[in-house]
């Protein structure tokens, strides 16, 4: 008796499709993973971290996608590997998309609810409304 492959059937367009339905995800994995290291500095700065404090993003980046992977998982073979990939890839891209550009675009409210919970004492002169029209500039 001998086993076949199910790629086997496939032609090299088809097999090509294939792999790149599984590279494109890890890829994009792996570069979400280097922009959370890239950003660690910048991350340290507006929050005055030190390097300890700096771990816990680190810590909770790696929880997260622990239980989300997990989650995932279980939904893949409840709904279909296949749907879930392309759903997941959807939202991952979207999100990525709104972290991308300027939030302000989206979410007007969250300069002022962060201005307003964190009392940042070199613009505490200037309204909130000049505060998000200063960091733009």
């Amino acid at each position: 008796m001998t086993h076949s492959s199910p790629t086997t059937s496939l032609n090299g367009w088809e097999r090509f499709f294939v792999l790149l339905c599984v590279s494109v995800p890890s890829f994009m994995i792996n570069l979400d993973a280097n922009i959370v290291a890239v950003s660690l500095p910048s991350i340290a700065r507006s929050l005055n971290a030190d390097f300890a404090a700096i771990e816990w993003v680190v810590s909770a980046y790696t929880l997260t996608f622990a239980s989300l992977v997990m989650m995932a998982g279980a939904l893949a073979d409840r709904y279909g590997r296949k749907r879930l990939l392309i759903i997941g890839l959807a939202i991952f891209s979207v999100a990525s998309l709104v972290c991308g550009v300027d939030a302000g675009l989206f979410l007007p409210c969250t300069d002022l609810a962060l201005d307003a919970k964190m009392d940042w004492p070199a613009r505490r002169d200037q309204s909130p409304p000049a505060r998000a029209v200063s960091d733009r500039k």
